[in-house]
């Protein structure tokens, strides 16, 4: 959370939310240091692999194959901007690609954003816009 105090006005908004990993302790004199790592939720998306081969049926619509995806990886907060968009055919995947990828390919064949994780911790992709369309 960013906090920030003018004179007359407190705005406040969040950053993110993000994984830290388990930092180890540095002592120099009466001081304790930790160096942090602090990762995006995606992560999550790249550790968590198939155990077997990712199969897309056809007739299924490209954009809820996606959310149960990443569904399947205990996320719940999700919002990706539903697309008509259907497999015309069956597709796989081979078992050693990360969740990660699948997505961000089938959103490139949409043509939407790549996923993100926004500030307040939601999985999220829209189509693409040009700057010119997106509102200011």
């Amino acid at each position: 959370m960013y906090n920030c105090i003018c004179p007359t006005v407190s705005i406040e908004f969040p950053l993110g939310v993000f994984l830290l990993s388990t930092p180890q302790k540095e002592y120099e004199g009466d001081n304790i240091y930790r160096n942090i790592d602090a990762y995006d939720k995606l992560q999550m998306l790249v550790d968590d692999g198939f155990t077997e081969r990712l199969v897309a049926d056809q007739g299924e619509r490209v954009t809820d194959f996606i959310e149960s995806i990443i569904s399947e990886a205990g996320i719940e907060k999700i919002n990706i901007e539903r697309a008509k968009k259907q497999f015309p055919t069956w597709m796989s995947w081979d078992p050693d690609v990360s969740r990660l990828e699948v997505i961000n390919e089938l959103l490139e064949v949409l043509n939407y954003e790549k996923l993100h994780v926004d500030e307040h911790g939601y999985f999220t992709s829209r189509p693409y816009r040009t700057p010119e369309q997106r509102s200011p």
